[in-house]
C-alpha cells in the first residue's frame, strides 16, 4: 500500500499528477476514509498481473519486492533501489482477501510503517502519546482495491483506505497517505502508458 498501496509513506515533496485521479474521500464519525478512482490503459488481466507476482509488482510499485500471492500471503517490499528484503526500509503487507480479477484486500500495520518512515527521514516528531495509542488500540490500515473493465483496453480501479481517524497527529498521517497513495497510483498508470518504471531514474 503501498506499498500496494499499501506503501503509504512517500516524501510529500514528490509531485503527483492529480488530473487522472478522482478523490472521493469522506468522513464518517471519527473515521476518515480515503477513496480514489482512476483508469489504467490496460486490460483487467494485465492490471491484475501488475499485483499478483514479483515481476509485475516491481514494474510499478517498488524496486524490490517478494510476493506470496494467496489469501493469508504477504507482499514484502522496499523502496531502496538495489536494496534487499529485510533491510530497514522493508514493509510487509498482508493479503486478507482475493476475488480474482475483481477485488484485493490488503492489511498494513501503521506502527511499523511509522518507524520505517522515521528511520528514512520522511516523518519527524511523532508524539509519544500517539505511538502509545497505536500500541494500545492497534494500528491496522486496510486497502480495498476494486477492479472494473471499462473496455478491453481500459480498467477502472476504485481504492478504499480505511483505519484512519480524525484529529491530532492522525490528520498528519492521513494527509501523508492521501499524497503518497496518489503518487503510487500515478506510477501504475505510467507503467501501462510508458512501460515498466525505471527505478534508477530519480525524476
Amino acid at each position: 500500500m503501498k506499498n500496494i498501496v499499501i506503501i503509504i509513506l512517500i516524501p510529500l515533496s514528490l509531485s503527483v499528477a492529480r488530473s487522472q485521479i478522482i478523490d472521493k474521500s469522506f468522513e464518517y464519525g471519527n473515521d476518515k476514509i480515503i477513496v480514489n478512482v482512476f483508469e489504467v490503459p490496460a486490460s483487467i488481466k494485465m492490471v491484475w498481473s501488475a499485483y499478483d507476482n514479483k515481476e509485475g509488482f516491481t514494474s510499478w510499485a517498488a524496486p524490490v519486492a517478494e510476493v506470496d500471492w494467496r489469501i493469508g500471503g504477504v507482499i514484502r517490499s522496499s523502496f531502496t533501489v538495489g536494496g534487499e528484503i529485510g533491510d530497514p526500509t522493508t514493509t510487509t503487507s498482508y493479503i486478507v482477501n482475493i476475488i480474482p480479477l475483481k477485488e484485493i484486500v490488503i492489511k498494513d500495520e501503521l506502527l511499523p510503517l511509522l518507524e520505517m518512515g522515521i528511520q528514512a527521514g520522511w516523518l519527524k516528531d511523532i508524539p509519544e502519546d500517539f505511538l502509545k495509542e497505536l500500541r494500545k488500540n492497534g494500528s491496522d490500515i486496510f486497502t480495498t482495491i476494486q477492479l472494473e473493465a471499462v473496455s478491453k483496453e481500459n480498467t477502472r480501479l476504485t481504492v478504499y483506505n480505511t483505519g484512519y481517524k480524525s484529529g491530532g497527529y492522525w490528520d498528519i498521517i492521513y494527509q501523508n497517505a492521501v499524497e503518497s497513495n496518489k503518487w503510487t497510483y500515478q506510477k501504475l498508470i505510467e507503467r501501462f502508458k510508458n512501460g515498466p518504471i525505471d527505478w534508477n531514474n530519480k525524476e
